[in-house]
């Protein structure tokens, strides 16, 4: 049989490797070594009778160094949804492919999201202001794969914008006025969520879309019945920001509308009185005496 011993620059000895049966068969595979590292070897002569000749001549050999890192990764903060990513192409020879990593924590654990032959990538999420951290490695045509955990970069999909403030609601001329504050120049409209409650278990929502000032007058309410309104902003993107503070109305009651009409004069009444204070100045009030021809003296 064949012994095949190997060294490298940190032994001290040479050691035993491996060992092949027959006088034909002269051929090693070494596996599992670092990368871009260098071994040395020797072949020694193994008789029937256990004798081993010397070694022979000492071969060096270097293993295939990794793929060189991947530079410039680059992000995006600023589209709906979605992250871009993009990196500097890879410049070794025998390129396979880029493989992507994300992440949640800067120091999570990543995984795998892509295998890619172009150096971009568009990551579609489901949700705004959403961040995540990315990695990319070079794979060659050996399997060799460069190191990633040195270059970490973070992207963040759209976030929400801003919420209006300072939202007030309040009974009008019959109607409810709605005012807000806008608050994000991004906003185009906005979208208001009524909710009408009435007694103790009636509680109906709806929205009313594409508000396009910042305040909205509702016409369409009932007497003695609590209204609450949230108002968002929402961008050209349909983004709708978080919520506002919420606005609570509570309509008057039907008495209280039927005692405001009860002290206010009728138009009849306010008529009648317009015509007493408008009466001629001429008129005076005077007495009918009879003619005295007329007069019954049987009873004086």
């Amino acid at each position: 049989s064949y012994i095949v011993e190997r060294k490298t620059v940190e032994d001290s000895e040479w050691k035993k490797i491996g060992e092949i049966e027959g006088r034909l068969s002269a051929e090693y595979i070494d596996t599992y070594l670092k990368d871009n590292y260098v071994y040395q070897y020797r072949v020694r002569v193994l008789t029937y009778d256990g004798i081993q000749s010397t070694p022979s001549s000492i071969v060096k050999a270097i293993t295939k160094p990794l793929p060189k890192c991947i530079k410039n990764i680059r992000t995006t903060k600023n589209i709906a949804r979605a992250i871009d990513i993009s990196w500097n192409k890879s410049e070794d020879k025998d390129f396979d492919r880029y493989y992507l990593y994300r992440s949640s924590d800067i120091d999570g654990s990543y995984e795998l999201i892509a295998k890619l032959y172009n150096n971009s990538f568009k990551d579609k999420l489901e949700e705004d202001g959403k961040s995540y951290f990315y990695q990319v490695s070079v794979v060659d045509k050996d399997g060799l794969e460069s190191k990633h955990e040195d270059v970490t970069v973070q992207g963040m999909t759209l976030p929400k914008p801003a919420a209006p403030t300072a939202v007030e609601a309040k009974v009008q001329k019959g109607a409810i006025l709605i005012r807000w504050e806008e608050n994000d120049a991004r906003v185009t409209h906005y979208t208001i969520t009524k909710t009408r409650k009435k007694g103790w278990f009636t509680k109906v929502s709806q929205d009313i879309n594409n508000i396009k000032k910042s305040s909205f007058l509702d016409t369409n309410i009932e007497l003695d019945t609590t209204y609450s309104y949230l108002v968002y902003g929402v961008d050209n993107n349909g983004i709708k920001s978080l919520a506002s503070v919420e606005a609570v109305v509570v309509t008057p009651e039907s008495n209280e509308v039927i005692s405001e009409i009860a002290d206010t004069p009728s138009r009849e009444s306010r008529v009648s009185s317009s015509v007493k204070k408008e009466a001629p100045a001429h008129v005076e009030n005077t007495e009918v005496v009879m003619p005295a021809d007329d007069l019954d003296l049987s009873g004086l």
